[in-house]
This record gives C-alpha cells, structure tokens and sequence, in this order.
C-alpha cells in the first residue's frame, strides 16, 4: 500500500497544482479547496482595488493580511486520504511541484493489511503500525 507523508517540519499541505490535478480527477475535497480559494482571492483583489471588502466577505482580518503579502494558497489536505491512489499518482508524478509551501510531500510503501497511522512530529510525519497503549 502507497501512502502520502510529509517529510520535513512545517506540516502536510498541497500545492494548487496538486489540487487542480485532484480536482480533474473528481476529487470534492481538492473541488471544494479550489472553488474556496478562488472566493478569497475574488475578495483580497477586491480588497486591494477598493481599500474595503465586499458586503459578503467573511475572516477579513486574515483576508487583510493574505491581501499585504500575497500569500499564495495553502491546501492543507485535512480531509484528504493519504492512500487516495489519485494523491499517490500526484505526489508520485508531480514530484516537488505536489508540495504545498512549507511541504516536502513523500510517497512510502508499506505491506498490505498493516493497520497504520500517521505520527507526526513537528509537521514531519512518519507511519507507525498500530498497537494498543493505556495510560
């Protein structure tokens, strides 16, 4: 089984590529970060032409400060699954370009019928085997 991880600290997060692949693939996590993406650039560019939001705009503290230094999108991926074989194939034919910002997304290959989970540290992720633990 091919599973998705991110390598390095900062967190797992897409790129808008890696999105818009997603989202050719049917993907309505990827769909719905896109379509949210394009509403809040709709605003900040708004924001920037007009000195104000439009009546409909929500979170403008964070629109102000996305809007002052550009920021690019950041896909988190919360609700994407790490085994999505279309998310493999991006991260595997994308390369570097699948990676969010502060990303370094990796391919890692674990034996089939394993019951996993992703441990993190950081934002650098790795896969355990699961086990019992009380405390």
């Amino acid at each position: 089984m091919k599973i998705v991880i991110n390598s390095c600290y900062g967190g797992f997060s897409i790129s808008q590529k890696c999105a818009e692949y997603l989202a050719e693939r049917g993907s309505k996590t990827a769909i719905k970060e896109l379509e949210e993406w394009n509403k809040r650039k709709e605003w900040m560019n708004y924001y920037l032409k007009n000195g104000e939001f439009p009546k409909d705009a929500v979170g403008t503290d964070f629109l102000k400060i996305e809007a002052k230094y550009k920021k690019e999108p950041q896909f988190y991926g919360h609700d994407y699954d790490r085994y999505d074989q279309d998310l493999v194939r991006a991260v595997e034919e994308l390369g570097e370009a699948a990676s969010g910002k502060y990303a370094k997304l990796k391919v890692i290959e674990i034996p089939d019928g394993i019951e996993w989970e992703i441990d993190d540290y950081d934002g650098i992720e790795s896969i355990q085997e699961k086990h019992r633990s009380w405390s």
